[in-house]
């Protein structure tokens, strides 16, 4: 299997159904990083795909810097076992060499359905999400007016 080149046919299958996936011999194996994630890309992802098509998909629970250590030793030997691999923007920069290059015009499910520039040339984005921070209104009386008093532990505990 060469580096990651069966990413492309599992995620246009995964979005565009199991015509695609007759190229896809034996097994998907999916590096994740477990816990919830991994919980909710087998139900909404993975599940669907392996009953529209019998192709089984394989977890595989490994840290993202210990994944991308393992591509790094498997790309040395040839032996790629990962298909799928979680990927952050600047991994996709980093690790480019280790990634197969992706053509978005032929993914038009995922480039239709999906966020603006979610394909790119080595990865296509599978969630989006943020971060915030806030308090709770109902434990305090004064809010927060800044920085320093969020992070005032004393005024502000918890």
């Amino acid at each position: 299997m060469t580096a990651m080149r069966l990413l492309l046919t599992s995620v246009i299958a995964l979005s565009a159904g199991a015509a695609l996936a007759q190229d896809i011999e034996g097994e998907l194996v999916y590096a994740t990083t477990g816990g919830l994630m991994e919980d909710s890309l087998t139900q909404h992802f993975y599940e669907p795909f392996e009953e529209a098509t019998g192709v089984p998909v394989i977890p595989v629970a490994i840290e993202v810097p210990d994944q991308w250590a393992r591509v790094e030793a498997m790309s040395r030997t040839g032996n790629m076992e990962f298909d799928i691999v979680t990927a952050t923007p600047p991994d996709l920069i980093t690790h480019a060499d280790r990634l197969m290059s992706l053509n978005c015009a032929e993914m038009t499910e995922v480039v239709e359905n999906g966020v603006d520039g979610a394909c790119e040339e080595k990865g296509v984005m599978r969630t989006v999400g943020g971060m915030l921070i806030a308090y709770n209104t109902e434990l305090f009386d004064q809010a927060p007016d800044g920085w320093a008093d969020f992070w005032n532990v004393e005024a502000f505990p918890g």
